[in-house]
C-alpha cells in the first residue's frame, strides 16, 4: 500500500470514528473542501504526505536527527522548515532533501544555524502561537480555521489559502500581539 492510501485509509478510519475532520464537498471548483482550512482532500492529503515522507527522511539522516531541530509545515505543497541546525552543511542538506521531494511547490527556509531552542524558548513560541490564535478567533472579519500559525524564535508565520482581505485584517491583528519580533505572511489567496 503507498504512502498517500495509507493515509487516507488512517484518515477516513478517523472520520468514521468521530475523531477526524468533517468533510463537506462543494460544488466549488469541482472538488470536495475540508470545512477546516478550505484546501481540498487532495491537497490535505498530499501535504501530509509531504511532511511524512521529509520526516521520514530526516530520521534517516543521523545529522539530522540528533543535531537538529526542524519543524516542517506544508499548506498546498509550500513547505515551511523552521527550527535550528548545527551548521551550513547540514542546513544546505535539509534543504537538497526536502527539494527532492514529490509535490514540493516551493521552500521557506527559515532554519538558524545555532544550537536546538531551549524547553523555554519552545514554550514561549507556544504560548505566543496561542495569543495569535486567539486575535485571529475573535476578529469577525477573518475566518481562523483558514490561516495556519506557526511561530518559531518569535517570529509568527502565517499559512493559509484566504481572500486578500483577509490577509491584510490577519496581518493588521497579529502585528499587535506583544512579543513578537516579526510577522512573515505566506499565504496564497483565493482571488
Amino acid at each position: 500500500m503507498s504512502l498517500k492510501n495509507l493515509f487516507i485509509t488512517m484518515l477516513l478510519g478517523f472520520s468514521v470514528s468521530g475523531c477526524g475532520p468533517t468533510i463537506v464537498a462543494g460544488v466549488g471548483h469541482g472538488s470536495a473542501a475540508l470545512s477546516e482550512d478550505g484546501r481540498t482532500f487532495g491537497s490535505m492529503i498530499d501535504d501530509s504526505s509531504i511532511v511524512i515522507e521529509i520526516d521520514s527522511l530526516f530520521s534517516r539522516n543521523d545529522k539530522i536527527s540528533d543535531g537538529s531541530h526542524i519543524n516542517i509545515v506544508s499548506i498546498n505543497g509550500i513547505v515551511l522548515l523552521t527550527g535550528e541546525t548545527p551548521d551550513i552543511e547540514t542546513r544546505n542538506n535539509i534543504l537538497d532533501i526536502v527539494r527532492s521531494v514529490k509535490g514540493v511547490k516551493r521552500t521557506v527556509n527559515e532554519i538558524r544555524i545555532s544550537n536546538p531552542s531551549s524547553l523555554s524558548a519552545r514554550s514561549n513560541d507556544s504560548w505566543l502561537t496561542s495569543k495569535v490564535k486567539t486575535k485571529l478567533v475573535y476578529d469577525k472579519r477573518i475566518d481562523s480555521t483558514r490561516i495556519k500559525v506557526v511561530t518559531e524564535n518569535k517570529s509568527v508565520f502565517l499559512l493559509g489559502l484566504i481572500s486578500r482581505a483577509e490577509a491584510e485584517y490577519a496581518t493588521e491583528a497579529v502585528r499587535t500581539v506583544s512579543g513578537i519580533k516579526r510577522v512573515v505572511i505566506l499565504f496564497e489567496y483565493t482571488e
